[in-house]
């Protein structure tokens, strides 16, 4: 039996007013991801800027997870999201996926997109007048402005030089972000995904014997210990984000990180009586 429920969620992202704002919106987000998954075994496969929604009321902030169009269960996670082709979220696409890996596609596939997304936000600017302000200068020569091409096996090559070093990263990815919040917060979500001691970096390699070997194909055998340490850090983000909003009360000062994901099923406020210029409707579908 299923029951779907339509109702209003949230902003775009770029409605948000400061970094605050998005980080809170973006660690929402990805309580939600993993509840999705370790409720119903569902991995979003689609994480870019319009899958993450931002809403302020009076006494809250928060963000919510939508556009599950290609989300896949766990069970048929070879069949995920490299079927959407559209050059504008290129950008946000694993480098398995880019790649048409036949390995398996995990939560860390969503993380890494979600990373992507951050260096976005923190190179173009986190709303529309920082985008304008941004694009109004010519900007052509930032390796990234090469993520958008629809050549995914160049693209991925591409992610693979740049994620694949920590001075590769900084020097072709920090460098160009002025936003020095999602900067820290880039710096420390690739130290995750792409460093880790089991399956450090994103080059291709041979073994002794000639054999290939993908290190983004090994990351996979950590994907809960990389997870539980990304959620992890997005928690005390978004505790210092809030407090820096003044939205933190005294007796959350001790909030810690999910360990299992929120429920599913989430206290919504109530739509607001004046809604913004932009509106977004959502469609959750509870099992």
């Amino acid at each position: 039996h299923k029951r779907t429920v339509m109702q209003w969620a949230g902003n775009a992202i770029s409605a948000a007013n400061n970094v605050s704002q998005v980080i809170v919106a973006i660690a929402d987000a990805m309580e939600a991801h993993n509840a999705a998954y370790l409720n119903c075994g569902v991995i979003h496969g689609n994480i870019t800027d319009r899958a993450i929604l931002f809403r302020e009321t009076k006494d809250r902030v928060s963000g919510a997870l939508v556009e599950f169009d290609y989300a896949t269960c766990d069970s048929d996670s070879r069949a995920s999201a490299a079927n959407h082709e559209k050059p504008e979220l290129m950008m946000f696409r694993s480098i398995l996926s880019l790649a048409h890996s036949e390995a398996p596609r995990t939560r860390l596939d969503d993380w890494e997109s979600l990373l992507y997304l951050v260096i976005c936000l923190g190179t173009y600017g986190i709303n529309d007048n920082e985008r304008r302000a941004f694009f109004a200068v010519r900007r052509a020569h930032l390796p990234i402005m090469r993520w958008n091409s629809s050549d995914t096996v160049t693209v991925a090559h591409l992610k693979r030089g740049i994620m694949g070093s920590t001075h590769a990263f900084n020097t072709d990815v920090c460098v160009a972000m002025t936003n020095e919040p999602l900067r820290r917060l880039a710096t420390d979500m690739h130290r995750s995904l792409f460093l880790h001691p089991g399956c450090r970096g994103a080059t291709l390699y041979e073994t002794n014997e000639g054999l290939p070997v993908d290190p983004l194909v090994l990351r996979n055998a950590f994907e809960d210990e990389i997870v539980a340490d990304l959620l992890r850090m997005l928690a005390k983000y978004k505790q210092d984000a809030l407090a820096e909003l003044g939205k933190v009360k005294t007796s959350n000062a001790g909030m810690a990180a999910p360990s299992a994901g929120p429920s599913l099923k989430r206290n919504w406020d109530k739509t607001p009586e004046h809604l913004p210029e932009k509106r977004f409707k959502a469609y959750r579908s509870v099992l």
